[in-house]
């Protein structure tokens, strides 16, 4: 462990308690629906029960006499509003509009066609049952082979075909040289399932139009409140300054809430048609069926092998089945490319290239939820690994270190260039950790009892803190900043402003430590400001691990400016130099001579009462202080190991133990960073064994509510271990990388490992999550099959 403690005067790295959990805790924390504003009315929804379908004709008449009902909106009835768009475009990406209520047709079951606004919501619901939407109904697209095959229905007539994204790219090194020259080629195909972030709070909209100021105020879930304003100002014909978001406590997010929906645009435009504030929150069928889903892919993999088990090259194809619609502000492609940028993982490999393919289906769009992409790719190519090390009767440990990349900065083949990291070190510490050995013993005495017991390993390299170069080698253009300001009032107190928004990350607690150290200032005089546009600097939003960078940075440039002043004026206060002038706990002091002090507090009155103001320049703010930062990214690394038990007779999965050893840098907070370790490797596990929203040919959503769409609980997760090195980011401020998506992405190939482990009498090789019980069962059956005809023949 690397827990430092806070009376070695730092409060960055050490365990400090968080200051937002007694108001969460306590039941006392606002959260969207907590809001009730005067006059409000609320929306419902009508959505289409069919996968595809033109519409014919919609008959609000009788919705529309309902007691209570204000009104009753198609699209007709909206025009000028939206579409919406997704951003950043490449060359090989078709771009994609969306409207906001169906037009014309209908592309996946739970697509909104009309809004009721009522006095309340069970009206608004009541009123929706009597909208009457005659469909023809169109053959569905199910599975992105089936959009792809010759003669399949065009889903969108813009775009010419269903193929909305194909990529394609050579590394560095001769491919087709390493494959000829290899003693062993091993492949794998693999579909990863669909799955939903499913946060315990759901969606939602509330909006209020100022007929007076031509304002708008808009209270919102998201992740991201000023891309969003950016995003939805457009549709709505509004300036960004007519706009205000206003985003409460949130619930969980994973990515979810970091795109924009229709609902987003649709809230404000009947807010502003009828004059009165809109409220929406989405119930859980919604959640399930019209929010944005995530990871569907078909992944092939393969990898050469020189007779030595030296890996040569490596050759990827994606399919990924990205539903009716690019999810603004992504492009369709981000899983399928994101799949195949992480191919090469830590294995020193010379040779790459890819195929990444993004398809339209008559599905639910596909967003991002956190590892976007890397969770497949990451279990394909661990499965790959394990599944060579089988064919050439190595073990997979050994296997694995003999072709790690050095801990030094590393260029892969396929384009990311890593930081550096622990790359050796974490997954020995994970073997360690997890008892590797002792296991292995112990599976030999179980198995002649009939227990099957398995083990596997899942070592991993992600990028974090999405930036320019993260960017720019997933091929989106430019740079990106962010910006934070920080204000010291007259008594002292520090308000710290980021546009970067918690849904659980604790940025009250994390942010709060970083402005204290820099400033010199006690953690419990400051408070962070977030969550409106109104009042906090703009921020691109809090997704793909950007916190921890994006605010180290913008926060931390902010408290080094203010803290230079502070010196200057405590200097001139004790008629000392700036440079002898120390800040700790909320006093300057002469260096050496503690007892010549003044307070934050007194500095400030000297600023604002006492004529300090002179000692600064007042051009750029004495107490005021902005920074902006544009991070690059940076890539954390570490390695999640699993043992499971398998019941061969009923093919029960029982998760026995998971350790994760976590490299994210200089750790802002062990406690936060064990947390969300805990979080992500919860939904890993649910990734790989449980979850799963699936459709039928016709298009139709059987995993409609949570009696099917199955997710973990505490009887499903162990006890999680976390280990902890810290290898500090070059060139960001601090030394910060992020973690919030590693054990999501890590996780379910531990998992799958473990189980193909424990049945490898059985010959069982994973070809898909998630696993259930009934397809092991299958699996182990045929596994016995194959022994059987052996043994026979």
């Amino acid at each position: 462990m690397t827990d430092k403690d806070i009376s070695a005067g730092r409060y960055v790295g050490a365990r400090v308690a968080r200051s937002e959990d007694p108001r969460l805790m306590r039941g006392q924390a606002r959260f969207l629906d907590d809001v009730e504003l005067p006059r409000m009315l609320h929306a419902a929804f009508v959505r289409s029960p069919l996968a595809h379908a033109r519409l014919l004709s919609i008959d609000v008449e009788a919705a529309q006499q309902v007691p209570g009902v204000v009104g009753v909106f198609t699209l007709e009835d909206l025009a000028g509003v939206g579409p919406i768009h997704a951003i950043g475009p490449r060359p090989e990406v078709k771009s994609m509009a969306r409207a906001v209520l169906a037009d014309g047709k209908v592309r996946f079951v739970g697509e909104a066609v009309a809004v009721v606004v009522a006095s309340s919501r069970y009206i608004a619901e009541d009123a929706c049952e009597l909208v009457e939407v005659e469909y023809e109904e169109l053959t569905a697209i199910s599975s992105a082979k089936l959009g792809i095959m010759p003669g399949a229905e065009v889903l969108d007539e813009a775009m010419g075909d269903n193929h909305i994204s194909h990529i394609e790219r050579t590394g560095g090194g001769d491919v087709e040289q390493a494959f000829s020259e290899a003693e062993h080629v091993v492949g794998i195909s693999f579909h990863h399932g669909r799955v939903g972030a499913l946060p315990l709070e759901t969606r939602g909209v509330i909006a209020d139009w100022d007929q007076g100021t031509s304002t708008m105020r808009i209270w919102n879930s998201t992740q991201m409140p000023h891309l969003l304003r950016a995003l939805i100002a457009g549709p709505l014909g509004l300036a960004e300054t007519r706009l205000e978001i206003l985003v409460p406590a949130v619930g969980g997010a994973f990515g979810l809430k970091a795109s924009v929906y229709p609902e987003d645009v649709v809230i404000p435009a009947v807010s502003r048609l009828i004059g009165r504030p809109v409220k929406w929150i989405e119930d859980r069928y919604e959640n399930l069926a019209a929010s944005s889903h995530a990871k569907e892919m078909d992944m092939e993999m393969e990898i050469a092998v020189a007779p030595d088990g030296k890996f040569l090259g490596m050759r990827a194809k994606t399919l990924s089945d990205s539903g009716a619609y690019s999810m603004p502000p992504f492009q369709a492609h981000h899983e399928s490319l994101g799949a195949v940028n992480c191919m090469t993982g830590t294995y020193d490999i010379a040779a790459a290239s890819y195929v990444a393919d993004a398809v339209l289906t008559n599905k639910a769009p596909l967003g991002v939820y956190r590892g976007v992409g890397w969770t497949a790719g990451q279990t394909v190519r661990e499965l790959l690994v394990d599944k060579v090390a089988r064919t050439i009767g190595r073990d997979p440990i050994e296997l694995r270190l003999q072709n790690c990349i050095p801990d030094e900065p590393y260029n892969s083949v396929i384009g990311p260039r890593y930081d550096g990291g622990s790359y050796r070190r974490a997954l020995e510490m994970a073997t360690a950790m997890v008892d590797y050995v002792g296991i292995r013993d112990r599976q030999v005495e179980q198995r002649q009892r009939g227990r099957y017991v398995g083990v596997g390993v899942s070592p991993y390299v992600e990028p974090t803190g999405f930036g320019a170069r993260i960017g720019n080698e997933l091929g989106y253009p430019g740079k990106y900043y962010d910006t934070a300001s920080i204000s010291i009032q007259v008594d002292g107190s520090i308000y710290v402003m980021t546009g970067l928004h918690s849904q659980g990350q604790s940025h009250e607690t994390t942010f709060a430590q970083l402005a204290a150290d820099g400033l010199g200032a006690r953690i419990e005089d400051i408070r962070i400001i977030q969550g409106d546009t109104k009042s906090t600097p703009y921020s691109g939003g809090t997704y793909a691990s950007r916190s921890a960078l994006i605010g180290g940075a913008t926060i931390g440039r902010a408290a080094a400016e203010m803290k230079g002043r502070l010196r200057a004026l405590a200097a001139d206060m004790l008629e000392a130099s700036a440079e002898d002038i120390e800040i700790s706990r909320g006093k300057a002091f002469v260096r050496g001579a503690p007892s010549q002090s003044k307070s934050i507090a007194e500095i400030s009155a000297y600023v604002h009462f006492g004529g300090g103001s002179s000692i600064v320049n007042l051009d750029e703010g004495a107490l005021s202080v902005s920074s902006s930062a544009a991070p690059d990214g940076s890539y954390s690394n570490g390695c999640v190991a699993a043992v499971v038990e398998v019941d061969i007779d009923t093919g029960k999965v029982h998760v026995e133990k998971v350790v994760s050893v976590e490299d994210c840098g200089v750790m802002l907070n062990p406690m936060v960073v064990e947390g969300q370790v805990a979080g992500a490797i919860a939904q890993g596990i649910g990734d790989a064994l449980l979850e799963e929203h699936s459709y039928n040919e016709d298009g139709v959503l059987m995993s409609a509510s949570l009696l099917d769409y199955l997710y973990p609980s505490s009887m499903e997760v162990p006890d999680i271990v976390v280990g902890h090195i810290e290898t500090p980011a070059p060139g960001g401020h601090g030394g910060f990388k992020g973690l919030g998506e590693a054990g999501t992405i890590a996780t379910p190939a531990a998992v799958l490992n473990a189980i193909t482990d424990a049945l490898s009498p059985f010959g069982v090789q994973l070809d898909s999550t998630p696993v259930g019980p009934s397809k092991l069962l299958g699996l182990i059956e045929d596994g016995r099959r194959v022994q059987n005809d052996v043994t026979l023949n």
